[in-house]
């Protein structure tokens, strides 16, 4: 038998081999250039998740100069730099045109009838805006926080700690507390993963769907360190399947870096001229 006979291929190889050939050149084309929808999550060290024996959400009342009442969005409650604990919320949903804001209170989501958990009549530095919402390379949620300095009751209430992390991990995963006033502690945990990562934004999957419902300024948290890793700013519906848009934490520690406390009348809807003054 010559060299180039001894060398060349066994047509028996293209047989078992083409299948797993075109296989891996599928899987490369689609890890490299489209991203694969089942690509493994990154691996971590999953700590405990958030308990039901407090409360980790809180229900927004916004009392307004004339006597209107409203309840919008939710909160949440965080540690500040500080060491001071501040309610958290979103600000796209405040009105600026209408009555000043005067109170602020942070009601109990399970229970039967309105009971406060904290309250506030001052901002914790100025609230931001409604942030930029389009296609993504638009989309910029950064000034979305509304944010208020807060006494609260440590036994009652789950107080977070904001990721001091620049960015999550890729796919990394989190829990989502879904504001349900039935459940133990007012929220029923959903898992989800980190599926896209920009300096204005983050995007979260949800493993199930949801239905919206006043939860713009949820928190979303990390299965990484238990920590919140960004504030529910937007939420799309595709297919069956539910993303949050959410404000990085870095933001809401950088805007918790403010030492003004101007009274909320000042900074929310058309304020007098005293409450300009002050």
């Amino acid at each position: 038998m010559s060299a180039t006979e001894r060398t060349s291929p066994d047509p028996r190889c293209f047989s078992r081999c083409l299948p797993r050939l075109r296989w891996i050149g599928l899987a490369a084309i689609c890890a490299v250039t489209l991203g694969c929808d089942d690509e493994p999550p990154a691996v971590v060290v999953h700590v405990a998740p958030p308990t039901h024996d407090k409360q980790l959400l809180a229900q927004p009342q916004l009392n307004f100069a004339g006597g209107k009442v409203t309840q919008q969005g939710t909160a949440f409650f965080v540690r500040a730099p500080n060491g001071e604990t501040a309610a958290v919320t979103a600000s796209h949903y405040l009105n600026q045109d209408g009555p000043a804001l005067e109170h602020v209170w942070l009601l109990n989501v399970s229970a039967e009838k309105p009971t406060p958990l904290a309250d506030s009549t001052v901002s914790w530095g100025p609230p931001g805006g409604i942030g930029a919402r389009g296609p993504n390379d638009l989309t910029d949620l950064q000034t979305d926080r509304f944010l208020l300095p807060v006494s609260v009751d440590d036994k009652i209430v789950h107080v977070l700690d904001l990721d001091d992390r620049a960015f999550p991990n890729s796919r990394e995963r989190v829990w989502f507390p879904d504001k349900q006033p039935s459940e133990p502690g007012g929220f029923r945990l959903i898992e989800g993963t980190v599926t896209k990562i920009d300096a204005r934004f983050f995007i979260v999957r949800l493993d199930s769907a949801i239905k919206p419902q006043s939860q713009s300024g949820s928190p979303v948290i990390s299965q990484v360190n238990g920590r919140a890793l960004g504030l529910w700013a937007g939420v799309t519906q595709s297919k069956g399947t539910t993303f949050l848009y959410l404000n990085p934490a870095r933001e809401i520690r950088r805007a918790l870096e403010d030492t003004s406390r101007p009274s909320l009348s000042a900074v929310v809807g058309k304020a007098t001229a005293d409450d300009r003054q002050e």
